[in-house]
């Protein structure tokens, strides 16, 4: 009974992209998680990050930065060095992922790597670059829109 417990609750993380919640947001750009005198704990418990601040207006729990971590192996920029903790990682606002060995385990997050709306690539390549040769440039290949660039610079 535990082992069928255990292998529902990995199929589903299986199924859900991969978050990292980051509490590091600017105080003009937080969005208001509680109300009026609610408790850290009452505010984490919705999810939300507190910060008791001294200046008047600011927003003590407010939501969290989310960053998508799916990112496939062959498209991860590199966001840390060899050997660089979990911890260490994440505290740069970037994605951990050590579960594949010989691809970087510390990368930025889908969200600033190969975003791009189409009309604000750069080119990185030429046309009739393959996905490997884009990628191995440190550049993004994503072919599924017609007569725009496919090998272009991530973002950031």
């Amino acid at each position: 009974m535990r082992f069928t417990k255990l292998l529902l609750v990995l199929l589903l993380a299986a199924c859900v992209p991969a978050q990292v919640q980051i509490c590091d947001v600017n105080p003009p750009d937080r969005v208001e998680c509680g109300y009026p005198g609610i408790s850290a704990d009452t505010c984490r418990a919705r999810g939300c990050c507190f910060f008791n601040s001294a200046i008047s207006g600011v927003k003590w729990c407010f939501r969290p930065k989310v960053q998508i971590c799916d990112v496939n192996p062959p498209d991860r920029v590199e966001c840390g060095y060899p050997g660089i903790s979990a911890d260490t990682c994440r505290a740069r606002g970037c994605c951990f992922n050590s579960a594949i060995s010989g691809v970087k385990w510390c990368f930025r997050p889908k969200a600033q790597v190969c975003d791009v709306n189409p009309p604000d690539r750069v080119e990185c390549g030429y046309p009739g670059i393959s996905a490997d040769t884009c990628r191995a440039r440190g550049c993004c290949f994503n072919s599924a829109v017609p007569d725009v660039k496919w090998c272009f610079f991530p973002k950031g």
